[in-house]
C-alpha cells in the first residue's frame, strides 16, 4: 500500500481550495478545517504556499485590510493544469480525509481521548484492569478485522 505524501497532499488541497477563488492563508486554513475537521497550522500551510508560488502554481498579491497587510493567493493557469493532471491523486486524498472524518465522528475521536487518559494512568492500574483493557482492545481488533475481511480481496 502506497503511503500518503502529506506535503504533496497539502499542496493539492491548497490548490483545490483556491480553485473556488482567491483567498488569504487563514481562509484556506478555515476552509480545510470546515471540509475535513482539521486545519493545517500556519507552520505547515505557509511553507507550502511559498513552494506553490515558487513553482508558478499560485500567485500572491498584497492587500490592505484596515491597518493590516495580507497576502491573497490565487490559482494560476499552471496551478489549474497541475490540479487537473493530479485529479486522481486529489480524489484519493479527499476520500481518505472524508473517511477519516467519518470514522472520527463514529466514535474514534472519543476512543482516542480515552486511550490518552489510559496512557496517563496505566502505571497506576491494577493487573485486573490492565487485563480487562487488553481483552477489550483484542475484541475490538477482532471485530474490526471481521468487518475488513468482507471487503478484502
Amino acid at each position: 500500500m502506497k503511503t500518503i505524501d502529506y506535503r504533496g497532499a497539502l499542496r493539492l488541497l491548497i490548490l483545490y481550495s483556491l480553485k473556488e477563488g482567491p483567498k488569504h492563508g487563514y481562509e484556506i486554513m478555515k476552509e480545510l478545517e470546515n471540509l475535513f475537521g482539521k486545519a493545517p497550522g500556519p507552520g505547515a500551510l505557509y511553507p507550502q504556499l511559498r513552494y506553490l508560488k515558487q513553482k508558478g502554481l499560485v500567485t500572491a498579491t498584497v492587500s490592505q485590510r484596515g491597518a493590516k497587510k495580507i497576502k491573497i493567493y490565487s490559482l494560476t493557469d499552471e496551478g489549474l493544469k497541475y490540479l487537473e493532471e493530479n485529479r486522481e491523486e486529489l480524489e484519493k486524498i479527499l476520500r481518505h480525509i472524508q473517511g477519516a472524518k467519518t470514522l472520527l465522528d463514529m466514535g474514534l475521536k472519543r476512543l482516542a481521548e480515552d486511550i490518552a487518559k489510559v496512557i496517563k494512568i496505566l502505571h497506576d492500574m491494577d493487573e485486573d484492569d490492565k487485563k480487562r483493557l487488553r481483552e477489550i482492545l483484542e475484541n475490538a481488533s477482532r471485530e474490526i478485522e471481521l468487518i475488513l475481511s468482507r471487503y478484502s480481496s
